[in-house]
């Protein structure tokens, strides 16, 4: 009988519908973090955010995250943490020598929070979905070339970001997704 070998790229295909996403979600406050939905990052957590992730990793891989302005090694609580913020899917976690969590993900949609679930030891809410509002008319189709263009040639200023990345921005058609690649990589341009 032959078995079919599954590669690691394949494990971390995790199928979901965007809009499907459960009303309640176990929440995961990033520090000088922000996650965008459409787009796949690596995000490194500390061990104590363990127990969330594993419970994700058990149940539909889902999670919400937020953006928080403590340090991630504090306990951080309802009305501490934004509200807003983006449901991700993990595609990968491991652990790194440096007792951190390394995870990789793939952001879906934005939300908030509508309620605070009490749960004695992670943060868990309520949600709902809060879709970014898509225009298309002509002032948006300008807008959409002047951040391309602006984009491309700040990426070109960066050594270390190959030609086909930057060649690759002009091609993205949904202005939503490029603006979310541009703030996405806007901390890491501007250092």
């Amino acid at each position: 009988m032959k078995q079919n070998k599954v590669t690691p790229e394949e494990k971390a295909i995790v199928a979901v519908d965007p809009n499907q996403i459960p009303e309640e979600l176990p929440i995961l406050p990033l520090s000088d973090l922000v996650a965008f939905p459409t787009l796949n990052m690596s995000l490194a957590v500390p061990l104590k955010s363990l127990p969330i992730i594993e419970e994700a990793m058990q149940a539909d891989r889902l999670i919400g995250v937020v953006g928080s302005s403590l340090p991630a090694d504090e306990i951080q609580l309802p009305g501490e943490i934004c509200e807003t913020g983006t449901v991700v899917r993990i595609l990968y976690v491991t652990r790194a020598a440096d007792d951190t969590v390394l995870m990789i993900v793939n952001g879906l949609n934005r939300f908030r929070v509508t309620r605070w679930i009490p749960n004695e030891n992670r943060l868990k809410a309520a949600i709902e979905l809060a879709p970014e509002i898509r225009e298309s008319d002509l002032e948006t189709k300008a807008l959409h070339r002047n951040v391309s263009d602006l984009t491309r040639e700040v990426f070109a200023f960066n050594a270390d970001v190959p030609k086909d990345a930057i060649d690759g921005l002009a091609r993205i058609k949904d202005p939503l997704h490029l603006a979310y690649i541009a703030a996405a990589h806007s901390q890491i341009i501007f250092e």
